[in-house]
Order: C-alpha cells, then sequence, then structure tokens
C-alpha cells in the first residue's frame, strides 16, 4: 500500500493551494454582498463562516470527483474480469470507436444503461457505433427506484400514481434511446427495471439478460449521493461479471 499512500498524500497537498485560493476567492465574493467575517462577536463570526465552508465544501467534492473520474479513464482502479476486456481507444470530439485490437473479443449483445443525462446519451451513441462494427443487438435499460414511504390507506393512490408518473417517465427516456438505435438500424429492445441501479446493473442485468458488454455514462446520479455511496458506474465497474466500457 506505500504507493497508494504516496499518491493519497501527494494528491491532498496539491490541493491545499488550491482550496486556499478557492476560499479567497469565496470571501471576496462574499465581502462584495456586504459579508463582513471580522466584525461582531464569536456567535456573528461562527455565522458568517457558514457561507464560506459551504461553497468550499462542494467545490472541493467537485474537484475531488472530477479527479476520480480522470483516474478511472485511464484505469488506475482496474481490477479482475470486470473491466474492459477490448482496448478501445475513442476519438474524443465524438466519442466514435476508431480502433479495436484485432484480438478482442466478438460482441453480440449490449446493455446501455441510461438515465436521461447527456452521458447517458453519448454512452448510446457509442454502443451504436460498437454494434454497427459487430453486427450485434442492443438493450437498453433504465433502471428506476421507487420510493419507500409510510402511508396510511387513504394515500395508496398518491403513490400509486407517483410509481405510475416515475415508470412513464423512464419509459419515455428509453423510447428516445431506442429511436436513435433503431435509426441506425440495429435491433434493440427496452427494459425497465426496479431497485438500486447499482445491484441491478451489477447483478441483475448480467443474469437475466447475459450481455457481453455493459455500456455507462460516468456520470449521473448527483454530487452528494457520489460521494457518501459512490458512484453506480464505478461500482458496475468493480463488481460485475460482464465486461464493462465506461463513456466519458
Amino acid at each position: 500500500p506505500v504507493a497508494e499512500l504516496s499518491l493519497m498524500l501527494s494528491i491532498a497537498l496539491r490541493f491545499v493551494p488550491l482550496l486556499m485560493d478557492e476560499t479567497q476567492k469565496i470571501m471576496n465574493a462574499q465581502k462584495s454582498r456586504g459579508m463582513s467575517f471580522s466584525t461582531g462577536g464569536p456567535i456573528k463570526r461562527a455565522k458568517a463562516i457558514v457561507p464560506l465552508l459551504i461553497p468550499l465544501f462542494v467545490g472541493a467534492l467537485q474537484r475531488a470527483l472530477d479527479l476520480a473520474n480522470a483516474m478511472e479513464v485511464f484505469f488506475c482502479y482496474q481490477k479482475g474480469p470486470s473491466t474492459f476486456g477490448m482496448e478501445i481507444l475513442s476519438n474524443t470530439k465524438n466519442s466514435r470507436p476508431d480502433y479495436i485490437r484485432e484480438e478482442a473479443l466478438m460482441i453480440s449483445r449490449i446493455v446501455v444503461a441510461i438515465d436521461g443525462s447527456e452521458a447517458a446519451q453519448r454512452a448510446v451513441d457509442f454502443s451504436v457505433e460498437l454494434a454497427k462494427k459487430f453486427d450485434a443487438r442492443i438493450d437498453i435499460v433504465n433502471v428506476i427506484q421507487y420510493p419507500t414511504i409510510t402511508y396510511y390507506d387513504s394515500d395508496q393512490s398518491f403513490y400509486d400514481s407517483l410509481v405510475q408518473r416515475m415508470t412513464n417517465t423512464a419509459s419515455a427516456k428509453l423510447d428516445e434511446a431506442a429511436a436513435v438505435v433503431k435509426d441506425a438500424e440495429i435491433a434493440v429492445d427496452t427494459h425497465v427495471l426496479q431497485g438500486d441501479a447499482r445491484f441491478v446493473l451489477a447483478d441483475q442485468v448480467p443474469e437475466q439478460l447475459s450481455p457481453d458488454l455493459i455500456v455507462m455514462g460516468k456520470t449521473g446520479t448527483n454530487i452528494v449521493m457520489r460521494v457518501f455511496m459512490g458512484s453506480t458506474a464505478r461500482y458496475v465497474s468493480e463488481h460485475a461479471e460482464t465486461s464493462v466500457l465506461l463513456v466519458q
């Protein structure tokens, strides 16, 4: 673990000047709005720090996530068979696969996970190009987590309507993505699945659909969920038995 600890220490030290600079910028912005950090009693000064700490904390998390995404792109967390086994070099301008090693495994079925984000749309476009190259079919999956709430019998209709709206939204997103695939004259099926996206994509999808490859966008969930629960893309890439391709 010496190398990992050294890397962590190096990254932490590089963050210090960035955070100091960010702190100064936020303080200047708050002062321009009339905020004072040096007047008043201890309680007033403590309250004045809150508008400084919140954007600083959020900014630090975003920088950390951006760095983690960059490291994932370069396979810093490559583990076992769950990582993508075919070396694909993509053109960063249009995310089209330009080269696939001749010894790469053949692909007959691709699963694309979408959530309505721009990264998911890029994953769909990338999958279309792969499907053309390998004459593969595509399954598009949208995983929704139904709300877990306590309700009285009289509120059952509200819960049902909420679930129905979520399902309809997911179906609409699938139809949009499927239209892109159909325009390329590629066989496609859509699936609305329920549960935690991490576990559904890592366990349920490989078991039910038996894909040769799972394609996902690298972002989509909000910053808090990604920090404290981990990104869906990273979890799936580390735990799925099927090969996983993450599209930036």
